[in-house]
This record gives structure tokens, C-alpha cells and sequence, in this order.
């Protein structure tokens, strides 16, 4: 399974407060609910709305959408998914998970077997995660609720040579940028 690639070593949640990366300290995703502009609660969504035809031509999806709501190894409870592929030059496939029952705070570096680089997405606290011991894909975490959050993977469909991993989180990003700005515009 996709999510299984992602080698996250889960102790359970841990609390809010300071994580370390590359040796300089970094406040956790989820310090605090100012962090965030507004919570945005996912429960009620379903997430292939947010691939509204002008996200697909922007992020070059020319596959159909498949949903998918069920149990995952990582997350807790049901997951909304939304997958497809697309090709722009290069096959890639996406992914938009919500997890209803766990935050970004499970993606402490300590939790992570890779690099979590902390970022910013329409003023939400985001995380960008590259694990080490898979290229083939890049996911940004972006917490978006207590107890809530968004997952956008991005991953290279095949292709030879494959899109580098740099690429691929550059790609990862902008599905997270839009696919925020889409709730954000959500009712």
C-alpha cells in the first residue's frame, strides 16, 4: 500500500511543542491552533472535489479520479483518499489523504525515517517529508485542524530516468498549495 512507503515510525501521538531539524530547533506543525488561519475540518469533504477541472489542468491530470475511504496503516480510523495519475511529459501518480484522527504531530523528525523540512501553505503550518530509503516519492503534511490533516503524496509513475526527488517535492507542494487553496474556498 502507498502509505506503507512512507517507513513512518508512529509511537503514538506525542505532544505539541519543538522538534529538531538538521540540529536547529523548529516548532512542531501543530505548536498551537494560532499557528493556523483558521481550522478547516475535513470530516464533511470529500477530497476528489478539491481536483476541480482547473487543479487537474494545472497539475497535468488527464487520468480519472478514484476515491477511496478505508483503514490505513498509519493513520487512525477511516481515510478519505483521492488518487489518480497524470502525464505531463513524465507519468506521476497523486495522492490527497485526510486523516480525521490523527494530526501533524506524528510527523515529529524523530517519528520520520527521512528529512522533515517545515513549510508554510496558505499560512498553514506544513511539512514537507523525503524518506530515505525511497526516491520515488515526496508527501507534504499539512495540518490543518487539531487532530486533523492533509496529506498530499506525489509520487513518479515509472518513468526512465525517474523524476528526481527534489522534483517530485517541488510537485508535491504545488498539489498542496492548490489543494488548500481549494478547501479554503470550500463551503
Amino acid at each position: 500500500m502507498r502509505r506503507l512507503a512512507l517507513l513512518i515510525v508512529v509511537f503514538g501521538l506525542v505532544a505539541a511543542g519543538c522538534a529538531t531539524v538538521s540540529g536547529q530547533p523548529v516548532a512542531s506543525p501543530t505548536a498551537a491552533a494560532s499557528d493556523r488561519p483558521r481550522d478547516i475540518r475535513l470530516d464533511a469533504i470529500d477530497p476528489c472535489s478539491l481536483f476541480t477541472p482547473a487543479v487537474r489542468q494545472q497539475v497535468g491530470i488527464n487520468q480519472p479520479l478514484d476515491s477511496d475511504k478505508s483503514s490505513d496503516p498509519i493513520y487512525r480510523g477511516q481515510v478519505p483518499s483521492c488518487f489518480t495519475r497524470g502525464e505531463g511529459g513524465q507519468w506521476f501518480t497523486v495522492a490527497v489523504d485526510f486523516a480525521l484522527q490523527d494530526g501533524a504531530e506524528m510527523y515529529k523528525p524523530e517519528n520520520v525515517r527521512g528529512t522533515v523540512t517545515p513549510k508554510k501553505v496558505h499560512g498553514y503550518p506544513a511539512l514537507v517529508v523525503k524518506q530515505s530509503k525511497t526516491t520515488d516519492e515526496c508527501a507534504v503534511i499539512v495540518d490543518v485542524a487539531s487532530g486533523q490533516l492533509v496529506d498530499v503524496t506525489y509520487r513518479d509513475g515509472g518513468n526512465k530516468p525517474p523524476i528526481p526527488q527534489e522534483e517530485l517535492c517541488v510537485r508535491a507542494e504545488r498539489v498542496a498549495d492548490l489543494t488548500i487553496g481549494e478547501l479554503l474556498r470550500h463551503p
